[in-house]
């Protein structure tokens, strides 16, 4: 029977690292765009083939399946590339997909977890490698000079966040604590970043940092569940990042927040054209304020805001305004609410690690577009669902 046991978790761990690979997407391990699409095509119709040959039908699922769903809808009715929206899309729903099936399976979902987290960590070394080699950027055929193994400047947290989410996630699961282990890769992640220039991301990964430090500290001391939930639950969520949306995009006339961004973090006043990139977004918004005009391409994004680095929305939520519309916004808004209310009004300290990497996200969020449909993006969510069974939690 041991034996047995051994080679299933071998081969759920090869199998966990296959799917990896084929959702990735990273220049310089491109092995073909067509083939990666092809083989998560395939892999999402097995993976729904035996989600209904076993009568599972998991609400998170289908929850997130709305969303991808109304992307999908809004770039068909706007006549744009769908193979484009659909191979970006799939990564991130083929992840989800993967780690729900094994919802059941305490030790399946742990081997997954670990799995993808040392593939993360290997990533994010080689990131780190590749900047002391070539301190100026790695050689490209990019506008962006400033690319190394996972990308340009904030690119790589589409990476970098979810490893120091895992390793902390597994932490706590584990060991009910944040081992020096996991401070010492969420510190590397925070480093990289900021040495990449990428502040935004830097920020939010020493963010992410301060809170599980402080969960820590408070928690030896006291149970402190219900305060993490009655602090960051959905309501407060929308409603304080709706206020930082708007307090931002009005940075232009704002005196106090102009002097933060030109003496503080030595940015533009229009925070590196962002401000522009905005303004032409939301005119896009406007012509199909309902349903958005569908996936864009970085080009599509450069044609509508007349600059040569203005590649995507640089903002999570005009992001999703532009692409789905008031409607993928409210889809969006309720889909938070589904994975972070709780009946009983707490979470647990691994759900809240999630729910700071989601966080994070957010803030990120306000001045980039690289998270909103990142390999990961979906994942975050899921992984806030994630049950485990009452022996498994008895035993830590």
């Amino acid at each position: 029977m041991k034996v047995k046991t051994v080679w299933h978790l071998n081969i759920t761990s090869l199998i966990s690292a296959f799917i990896f690979f084929i959702c990735i997407r990273i220049t310089y391990l491109n092995v073909g765009i067509k083939l990666t699409f092809m083989l998560k095509t395939v892999s999402i119709i097995i993976l729904v083939s035996l989600f209904i040959f076993k009568r599972k039908k998991p609400e998170n699922i289908l929850v997130i399946s709305g969303w991808y769903v109304i992307i999908l809808g809004s770039t068909l009715l706007n006549q744009r590339n769908i193979f484009n929206a659909a191979d970006i899309l799939s990564s991130s729903y083929l992840i989800c997909l993967y780690l729900s099936y094994f919802d059941n399976s305490t030790k399946n979902k742990l081997r997954i977890l670990e799995t993808w987290t040392f593939l993360l960590f290997v990533l994010c070394v080689a990131d780190g490698i590749s900047i002391l080699l070539y301190p100026n950027g790695m050689p490209t055929n990019s506008y962006f000079k400033l690319t190394w193994f996972l990308g340009y400047k904030t690119a790589r947290l589409a990476y970098i966040l979810p490893l120091a989410v895992l390793i902390s996630y597994l932490s706590y699961l584990k060991k009910r604590c944040l081992n020096i282990t996991a401070v010492a890769v969420i510190l590397l992640c925070t480093v990289i970043c900021f040495r990449v220039q990428a502040t935004a991301a830097g920020v939010a990964m020493l963010l992410f940092l301060i809170l599980n430090l402080l969960m820590e500290f408070l928690h030896r001391k006291r149970d402190i569940r219900e305060w993490i939930y009655k602090i960051l639950n959905y309501k407060i969520l929308c409603i304080g990042y709706g206020f930082l949306f708007f307090f931002v995009t009005i940075i232009q006339t704002n005196p106090f927040i102009q002097y933060i961004i030109q003496n503080i973090l030595n940015k533009s006043d229009t925070l590196s054209y962002r401000t522009g990139i905005w303004a032409a977004c939301l005119n896009r918004f406007f012509d199909n304020p309902l349903l958005g005009c569908g996936y864009l391409t970085n080009a599509e994004y450069t044609i509508i805001t007349n600059y040569p680095l203005g590649t995507s929305a640089h903002s999570f939520i005009l992001s999703i305004l532009v692409t789905t519309g008031i409607v993928g916004l409210v889809y969006y808004i309720f889909m938070l609410r589904y994975f972070l209310f709780r009946h009983e009004k707490s979470y647990e300290y691994h759900e809240a690690v999630a729910l700071f990497g989601l966080l994070c996200i957010l803030i990120v969020g306000i001045t980039s577009s690289a998270m909103v449909f990142s390999v990961f993006s979906g994942f975050i969510y899921i992984l806030i669902d994630l049950k485990y069974s009452d022996e498994f939690l008895i035993k830590r």
